[in-house]
């Protein structure tokens, strides 16, 4: 890669330092509008730019590390050598897909064609039309490369491929000129904001909403002023949620909140579970995706429905692994019945318990993790030097997995964390590492009782069943979730107080989406708070 090719990189990132460092929130009483920044694109959106233009084209990115389950966490999304190695790579594969079959008219002055073509790609990769100056250079470029040229097509395809890897694609803005908030009403007036600008507010719905750039038509509508008032942030919202790339937003977000992200890397020992295969595998990811989506976009779409609908949608090939908890034939387009006694909600489905196992044995500190650190939001410290010495021996054949695990409990370095985590977790030891349930495990009986402790459903519980009407019920369970929306919407682990209550508020009694809508409906919503 030639080095001067990143030059306007190194400037974009200088740029983006400004304006992206991670900072606490403070406890508020009310909502508060984000910090200005520059915003890095995420694997996900940067593939969804490049599939939107040419969908033919493997997408091959360097993977980064998640915060608490999001990619899309604007600290953590830098850029290092071998991501902008790759995404000039990615612009080379690219730009002859979006060039191919571009013609000028001969009629047709060639700047003003070449400036149409890049006005066209620009919303595309910009989420923004072109000012004059942009238009103007990619003009001269497009003179520059015909002088050279052998073949026609060679000015488009050199002008996308500046245009792909730019920074421009790269980030997207919010910073906004600066201005006077209209009201008292709407923010703090002693506070210094500046509003979103037409484009930076439709992006900032798109990408939530979509994980791409806006359409014309959005950013139309935003450059109207319709966008300005919470209503039309509100109808936007719900038009994008109602689309399959909204639909798709979701199911990330609710994946991302439980850990169950990216099933591709499953993987259960042969002598273990001779009947695990990558056919099984691929298919417990497709229930978990068909389930979020029945639970969430159908019926009433509440978290209730997550977690107490007692349902499954399995193949052939996973129906074996749930037996007689199927109260009819296996159907994994409409849906199964299951025994709410043994499975109720996403915490009882093969895929979820699979992943919160290990290779040939179940591991209810993991499982415990899940339900207190993801969906009850409880902050635990990183285990003490002391407790990270302790091991459970997996080839002692002669305790249950529970009977070696309850060894943290005797322990004064364990026990402060792990009363609560694997208590919720050995509740799940009836379900093995492939989430068939089991009542005897190395001949001995499996103790199936759990607790939850501390929390607005606290008390015992057995089973998956029992525990998915536990969470169901939970209104802690429910600003959790408030929590996992604000993390996932802003891109920060840390959230306001006042977020979180407002966001859980419209969950009270809607859709789990509601509190996505909600976000983007808030005066805060439109209003950054420039940094020092």
């Amino acid at each position: 890669m030639t080095r001067s090719r990143a030059l306007p990189w190194l400037l974009m990132l200088a740029f983006a330092a400004c304006y992206s460092a991670p900072e606490r929130a403070p406890a508020d009483d009310a909502p508060s509008p984000l910090p200005a920044r520059v915003w890095r694109l995420s694997n996900h959106e940067l593939a969804g730019v490049a599939r939107a233009l040419a969908p033919d084209v493997a997408v091959t990115l360097p993977s980064e590390p998640n915060v608490d389950g999001y990619d899309n966490q604007d600290e953590a999304l830098v850029v290092t050598g071998p991501k902008l190695d790759a995404l000039v790579e990615l612009a080379d594969a690219v730009a002859p897909a979006l060039a191919r079959g571009f013609v000028c008219a001969a009629s047709e002055p060639r700047e003003r064609c070449i400036s149409v073509f890049a006005e066209r790609l620009a919303l595309r990769l910009y989420g923004r039309w072109l000012s004059t100056d942009e238009r103007s250079r990619f003009a001269l470029l497009d003179v520059s490369t015909q002088a050279a040229a052998s073949a026609p097509f060679d000015g488009p395809r050199v002008v996308a491929n500046a245009m792909f890897p730019s920074p421009h694609t790269l980030y997207r803005t919010e910073l906004g000129p600066e201005v006077a908030p209209p009201s008292p009403d709407a923010v703090d007036p002693s506070t210094s904001l500046v509003r979103l600008e037409p484009h930076e507010l439709a992006s900032a719905i798109s990408f939530l909403f979509t994980g791409a750039r806006p359409t014309a038509e959005l950013l139309a509508a935003a450059e109207r002023g319709e966008l300005d008032g919470s209503r039309g942030r509100e109808r936007a919202a719900r038009d994008l949620l109602a689309t399959a790339d909204g639909r798709r937003e979701v199911e990330r977000l609710v994946r991302a909140w439980l850990g169950v992200a990216d099933l591709s890397e499953l993987y259960k020992l042969p002598e273990a579970h001779p009947a695990f295969s990558m056919a099984l595998r691929d298919d417990m990811d497709r229930e978990l995706s068909r389930f979020i989506d029945a639970t969430i976009h159908g019926g009433d779409g509440t978290l209730r429905a997550l977690f107490a609908t007692p349902r499954a949608f399995p193949t052939a090939i996973l129906g074996a692994v749930y037996g007689a908890d199927l109260l009819a034939p296996p159907d994994a387009a409409a849906g199964t019945p299951t025994d709410p006694t043994f499975r109720r909600g996403i915490v009882s489905l093969a895929g979820f318990l699979a992943v919160h196992a290990t290779a040939d044995a179940t591991n209810p500190v993991d499982r415990g993790l899940v339900v207190r650190a993801r969906m009850l939001c409880d902050d635990f410290a990183a285990p003490p030097i002391a407790a990270q010495m302790l091991t459970v021996d997996p080839l002692d054949a002669a305790k249950t997995t529970r009977e070696k695990f309850e060894v943290h409990g005797k322990d004064p370095a364990c026990a402060g964390c792990h009363a609560a985590i694997d208590a919720a977790g050995f509740g799940l030891e009836g379900y093995d590492s492939i989430g068939r349930r089991r009542e005897r495990e190395h001949g001995r009986p499996v103790d199936t009782s759990g607790e939850l402790i501390g929390t607005d459903v606290a008390g015992p519980f057995r089973g998956a069943g029992e525990l998915g009407q536990k969470l169901a019920e939970s209104n802690d369970v429910r600003r959790c979730f408030a929590r996992q929306v604000y993390r996932f919407a802003s891109g920060r682990r840390e959230a306001r107080s006042a977020d979180v209550r407002d966001l859980a508020e419209g969950l009270a009694a809607g859709r789990a989406t509601d509190a996505l809508v909600r976000y983007v409906a808030r005066d805060s919503f439109v209003w950054r708070r420039p940094q020092p």
